[in-house]
């Protein structure tokens, strides 16, 4: 993915995080920490909630997850508050577009329509992978899976991806991942697409985890995350 030069408050990030500036940038667009803090007092990030462990909501509703950290502390280094956003998949994708938030928390569509990753600032490395009953034999991939449904995020680039290069694939819908996983708990699905590491750690959760298998070295897509505002929002992108 090229990277951009983007200015205003993400610089910090950048800074906090240890990726190095782009050199195209010229020395007198920076803007300092002083000028950043009287720009903007507060953002809003949209954060799915779904998405463990990079983002998601514990049981007692608190936002928590490896990405979520890293906006505390973006906010703990700039003097800036953050005011965090949950929702689905769907929801906070919305609020972006919408103006009701800020950010985007975690986002890796580079071609969406209403939104602009911000390029500088990865925030998770992924891996989508195939998940699939083991009371099912003789599966490799997609294409073993014939007459079988797929749960899959409705919506999402993962959709995408499989409805092009697996056309015959059955898909079947959901809002979000956790539906998902409930609906593999209740034996309504016997495979599922979603992000590998957020996968586990529900299946963990819901201590369904040994009833599932999966091939770690053969991801269907690997990928990075980057936090993403809306298009023409050039205050900052």
């Amino acid at each position: 993915m090229k990277q951009k030069c983007f200015l205003p408050i993400f610089l910090t990030v950048i800074a906090i995080i240890g990726i190095a500036e782009d050199a195209s940038c010229e020395e007198s667009l920076m803007p300092s920490s002083e000028s950043l803090f009287r720009q903007f007092q507060s953002i809003s990030v949209a954060c799915p909630i779904g998405a463990a462990p990079f983002s998601y909501k514990d049981e007692d509703g608190e936002i928590k997850g490896s990405v979520i950290d890293l906006w505390r502390l973006w906010s703990e280094k700039t003097g800036i508050a953050v005011r965090l956003k949950g929702g689905i998949w769907k929801e906070t994708v919305e609020d972006v577009c919408s103006g009701k938030a800020d950010i985007h928390a975690i986002f890796d569509e580079p071609d969406h329509p209403c939104l602009d990753m911000i390029a500088l600032v990865p925030t998770a490395d992924f891996s989508i992978a195939l998940f699939w009953s083991n009371k099912l034999s003789g599966i490799k991939g997609i294409e073993d899976l014939s007459g079988i449904k797929i749960g899959i995020i409705k919506g999402i680039s993962e959709e995408s991806y499989v409805r092009q290069h697996y056309p015959k694939a059955d898909l079947m819908l959901y809002p979000s991942l956790p539906a998902i996983i409930e609906s593999a708990q209740k034996k309504e699905i016997k495979a599922l697409i979603a992000e590998e590491e957020s996968v586990i750690w529900w299946l963990k959760k819901r201590g369904i985890f040994s009833e599932f298998q999966f091939i770690p070295e053969q991801p269907l897509i690997k990928n990075t995350a980057y936090a993403a505002v809306k298009k023409g929002n050039t205050a900052l992108a």
